[in-house]
């Protein structure tokens, strides 16, 4: 029992894990355990308003490294946090022509563009995105899945019933993972000088609460639990302009995450950096 204000311990420690902080730091130690550098509560500034931000955890890790042909492979992770107990509720459809020429903007390589030589036609080339002159489509779960979720919701209690709720939560996720993102993007500009960076960002949302997927092409539209969401939004405003993808993750599958979704990509390229080096070097004009 407590005496005036004063908070039982147990009310302490239960006021703290409501508010999310506990979840941050078991995020933090579960990349730590996965030899990740983490960082968290990471500072970055805001261009739209000239602002020092923080988001969540900023966690790194080098996958490969080459001294000889300097190139340098990474994955960067950039999350934020939900301690939330509602669940969130993703409706999908088929992709269309459209999604496949989709060209993510988080990741980073030496050169964005590269120009090959056009068989058979003297001084010619063909200038050929970096995702796709690595072929990196080929490896990418958005792309080796035939739908894309399109919009998403909370589900809230409304007095007796239960409400999906959408307003204020796309900016309020969205435009801190972009705004960090595009910081971190520009803050690696400092050190590919001399190296061949590659590095595979990840803006990602961690949710303690259940996930589920609604197919909407399918006339049950039961919602079907998973670990994983990929959401691609459109976002303009005076520093962002473009399309990016946001991954919805929760707590218990971040580890699956990693293993089945991002190191296929990074072992991709390590076979390219040990077989065929100039592929990241070479930009032939």
């Amino acid at each position: 029992m407590t005496t005036g204000a004063t908070p039982t311990p147990e009310q302490i420690t239960n006021a703290i894990r409501d508010s999310g902080y506990l979840m941050e730091q078991e995020v933090a130690t579960d990349l730590e355990n996965l030899d990740f550098n983490v960082k968290t509560n990471s500072a970055f500034e805001d261009e739209n308003e000239g602002k020092s931000r923080e988001i969540d955890i900023f966690a790194t890790k080098e996958y490969y490294r080459n001294e000889e042909n300097k190139i340098s492979i990474n994955v960067g992770l950039i999350c934020e946090c939900k301690n939330n107990s509602n669940p969130f509720v993703f409706i999908g459809r088929n992709k269309n022509k459209a999604d496949q020429l989709f060209k993510p903007k988080e990741f980073v390589f030496p050169y964005s563009v590269y120009h090959i030589p056009v068989e058979g036609e003297d001084n010619m080339v063909r200038a050929v995105p970096a995702f796709n002159h690595l072929g990196i489509e080929k490896h990418h779960h958005f792309f080796s899945n035939t739908q894309k979720a399109v919009q998403f919701c909370k589900i809230v209690r409304n007095g007796k019933n239960w409400k999906a709720l959408h307003d204020g939560i796309y900016d309020g996720i969205f435009l801190p993972l972009v705004k960090a993102l595009e910081y971190q993007k520009k803050y690696l500009k400092k050190y590919t000088t001399h190296w061949n960076y590659i590095f595979l960002y990840y803006p990602m949302v961690i949710l303690h609460s259940n996930l589920f997927y609604i197919d909407s092409n399918d006339n049950s539209t039961i919602p079907v639990p998973v670990n994983h969401v990929t959401f691609e939004r459109e976002i303009k405003s005076k520093t962002l302009d473009g399309r990016y993808l946001i991954e919805f993750v929760s707590q218990r599958g971040l580890s699956d995450f990693i293993t089945h979704k991002i190191i296929p990509v990074t072992e991709h390229l390590i076979t390219i950096a040990d077989s065929n080096p100039k592929m990241f070097k070479a930009n032939k004009r």
